[in-house]
């Protein structure tokens, strides 16, 4: 028994050097892309502080309506969204954000993670989860911009 247990310590010994030294594969992919960041509204406020590029992904309807204070809008809805977005100015980071969270994650998946931006960080639950922590927001809209809307957006 206390040679059976030996030899397995002699094992594991062994292997532990071996997989310690193994090294990435050369043919593993190179990583491209920003870093994407997930952040909450106060992460997303001390950013806008520093200066990042705040990229509303709504509608110019829901824009018009209410927004983040500096925002660009680039509607992720727009066939044209891939060309409005390389027109930003890629050197630095962004924040993007739409309603609820789905469109901007969606315009993340599919265009921005291959951008040139150096991070991309993403108000998770959109201007919704914004409105909720009291941040500050542009534009209080007037009867006739409350009418034009659906409930979920006023």
């Amino acid at each position: 028994m206390k040679f059976f247990a030996l030899c397995a310590a002699s094992i594991i010994v062994l292997a532990i050097p071996t997989q310690a030294q193994e090294k990435p594969s050369a043919a593993a992919p190179a990583k491209t892309g920003p870093k994407i960041v997930q952040v909450t509204p106060d992460d997303a406020q001390k950013l806008i502080a520093e200066g990042v590029t705040v990229v509303d992904l709504r509608t110019e309807e829901e824009f018009e309506h209410t927004h983040i204070r500096g925002a660009k809008n680039v509607n992720a809805l727009d066939p044209e969204f891939e060309k409005n977005i390389a027109a930003l100015d890629a050197s630095k980071p962004i924040l993007v954000h739409c309603q609820s969270g789905s469109r901007s994650r969606t315009a993340i998946e599919t265009v921005l993670s291959k951008s040139k931006f150096p991070a991309v960080y993403h108000l998770s639950e959109g201007l919704t989860a914004w409105k909720k922590a009291g941040k500050p927001l542009d534009l209080t809209p007037t009867p006739e911009q409350s009418g034009k809307l659906p409930e979920r957006l006023k």
